[in-house]
């Protein structure tokens, strides 16, 4: 992907491959190589439990956040209910946890 300017709001277009592996990469936290000098890193991508109906939830900079306002989305995914108890319960009550194997 593109580099994209702090601040900015990007919208991509993937193919079916691309998109199977940025959802596969997503998922297990992968780095995925695209040429000899350019990598995609899917292992820092957070879910932001504060973000407004209209901002993106998947996000990749953390800086400046409050702990507790973001999750790791691999955390989300597999770490389970004992990974959510340190957040308040106004953080999850939303979500409907399942086990994906």
């Amino acid at each position: 992907m593109p580099e994209t300017p702090d601040g900015a709001k990007v919208q991509y277009v993937l193919d079916g491959q691309q998109r199977m592996t940025s959802l596969f990469a997503s998922l297990k936290g992968l780095t995925v190589k695209r040429d000899k000098k350019k990598s995609d890193h899917f292992e820092d991508m957070y879910v932001d439990l504060v973000a407004d109906k209209d901002d993106s939830i998947i996000i990749t900079s953390i800086t400046d956040r409050d702990h507790h306002e973001i999750i790791k989305l691999n955390d989300l995914l597999f770490g389970g209910i004992s990974i959510l108890a340190d957040y308040p319960k106004s953080s999850y009550s939303g979500l409907r946890i399942i086990k994906i194997v």
